[in-house]
């Protein structure tokens, strides 16, 4: 999992950068350019500070027609502000806009990029925090020696007003399921999401212990509590297996 950053030319301008105008700009800041090209494009670029060690990577993304970075959620706050800052000085010296996709879609001037931004620092810790909890929690995303019962806490943030949003099946009611031995509950997810959300694109943030329920046979066995991030998306545009509704809260 990564915090990632868009870079957008200003007037809607969705290529890549030739080499020779993207190196001239960025050669003061960096001592450290190397360019993927094709035809004299830059289709992904790396720049360091003194050398390859510690560099930043970008690459282009046609269906968007911007550059993507990222910075782990692995570093500690002081890194974490230090890859923003060279990120501003990026898309300062080439006179890009930017997107922090993890707070708004909305594109800046760099001007306007704050370095020490209360949402995007509460953002980055709270990720890192969940990240480093399911790394302790592995075993979960292994294959299950034993059955036992998941329930879905599929989470978004509307478009529109921005709020936090959970995926129920009205009601108040979530999708439940099951794991069966030589499972993951990864596997499970990934066989399952897109009957429920029209995509196969998710990201497992946690999972936590919830309670236990019986199976057909009156076996007491365990559920966890499975949280997944998704992008927004309206259930009326989209054919599902299930009817399911955003709830906030």
């Amino acid at each position: 999992m990564s915090y990632d950053l868009n870079l957008f030319q200003k007037n809607d301008i969705k290529k890549p950068f030739l080499e020779t105008e993207l190196k001239t700009k960025l050669q003061h800041s960096f001592k450290y350019i190397f360019t993927h090209t094709k035809e004299n494009q830059v289709f992904g670029f790396e720049l360091g500070k003194s050398s390859k060690e510690g560099y930043l990577e970008f690459s282009f993304q046609d269906e968007k027609g911007c550059y993507w970075t990222y910075c782990s959620y692995g570093v500690e706050p002081q890194v974490f502000n230090d890859f923003k800052r060279d990120v501003k000085t990026v898309a300062t010296k080439l006179d890009m806009l930017i997107q922090d996709p993890q707070i708004s879609d909305d594109l800046m001037d760099p001007f306007d990029f704050e370095i020490e931004d209360e949402k995007s620092d509460n953002r980055f810790e709270f990720i890192k925090n969940v990240t480093e909890k399911v790394v302790e929690q592995l075993p979960y995303f292994l294959p299950s020696k034993t059955k036992h019962f998941i329930l879905y806490f599929i989470v978004s943030k509307d478009s529109t007003t921005r709020k936090d949003v959970l995926l129920t099946l009205g009601n108040d009611k979530l999708y439940a399921s099951k794991v069966e031995p030589d499972e993951s509950i990864d596997q499970v997810v990934k066989r399952e999401i897109s009957g429920l959300t029209g995509s196969t694109e998710y990201k497992i943030l946690e999972v936590l212990d919830h309670d236990f329920v019986k199976d057909r046979f009156g076996k007491e066995l365990p559920r966890y509590g499975v949280y997944i991030e998704i992008p927004y998306f309206d259930p009326v545009d989209k054919k599902l297996t299930q009817h399911v509704e955003w709830k906030s809260f």
